[in-house]
């Protein structure tokens, strides 16, 4: 039970989620390249059998097969988008999206080529089709992910507890003036919102949604807007600070910073759930962290 806890555990940590398409064209192509390679230099299913140039082309064929299933797995991330939502990706979610992307283009290898060497049942090799696609591919990969997994993690844990003396150190919790901040042109939509009341606004969908604090009490607005236009209405506002795609935060507000190998995670109120601050922004979030506690 010990074990399982300790792999749930491992599992279930935050890891930087890399859904972008040219991220994921780049990695299966080469992905590809590499089995072609493979493929080539081994030559398995029947393929030291073959004459060139036609070994050369089946060597091809089966990267090609590799890249165009590894392609359509993508759609995935287009129809069901909440699955891979960035701040709430973890590496047990890596792992299996990585194992689904390499048994897929394992079945997709197997199927091409028994129409491009139609003599060679390679349905009946599929333990060996399996065995390299695990071998090759998929060991490595999830090897490299959990190396990298942990090599973030001990960056932003070490780079969080600087942070969070240099927090401590600032003991900000709001700015000497505390004007009325406008974050709509509907004034009927939202009460008067001090500076020092916003904590942050999250992205949902085509709403974003403005989490405050007054008097202790915690409230929720829905504005019909998105977090690219509303940072440009607040671009002036010294408060206002783009942790994540997702997420703008009141930079004043920040009560403790977490590491993890995704980044940084912020508490801005117990009450409510920490806000991710991504690793493309953590260079800015620490300098703006600087020039707060130099304050």
């Amino acid at each position: 039970m010990r074990a399982i806890r300790y792999l749930q555990n491992i599992f279930q940590q935050p890891f930087p989620q890399k859904m972008d398409y040219r991220v994921h064209f780049i990695d299966v192509l080469g992905m590809s390249f590499i089995i072609s390679f493979v493929l080539l230099v081994f030559q398995p299913f029947g393929m030291s059998n073959l004459e060139n140039p036609r070994r050369f082309w089946v060597g091809l064929g089966f990267g090609g097969v590799s890249f165009l299933m590894g392609q359509l797995s993508y759609l995935w991330v287009l129809v069901r988008p909440r699955w891979f939502t960035e701040h709430t990706w973890t590496l047990g979610r890596e792992f299996l999206w990585a194992t689904y992307v390499f048994l897929a283009g394992a079945l997709g290898i197997m199927a091409g080529g028994q129409l491009m060497i139609p003599e060679e049942k390679l349905f009946d090799q599929f333990g060996m089709v399996l065995l390299i696609t695990i071998a090759v591919g998929l060991f490595p990969y999830l090897l490299m992910v959990y190396i990298n997994h942990n090599r973030c993690l001990r960056r932003y844990l070490l780079e969080a507890q600087q942070l969070e003396t240099e927090l401590k150190k600032a003991e900000v919790t709001m700015t000497p003036s505390d004007p009325i901040l406008s974050f709509t042109d509907e004034a009927d939509l939202l009460p008067p919102i001090h500076r020092s009341q916003w904590l942050f606004l999250e992205a949902e969908g085509n709403y974003l949604r403005l989490w405050t604090r007054k008097n202790g009490q915690i409230t929720d607005y829905r504005l019909r807007n998105t977090i690219k236009d509303m940072h440009k209405r607040l671009e002036q506002e010294a408060s206002c600070f783009q942790s994540h795609r997702a997420f703008l935060i009141n930079i004043h507000q920040v009560q403790h910073i977490e590491g993890n190998s995704a980044g940084y995670r912020l508490r801005l109120d117990a009450s409510l759930p920490t806000v991710p601050v991504s690793r493309a922004k953590t260079q800015a979030f620490r300098e703006v962290m600087a020039t707060i506690s130099s304050n």
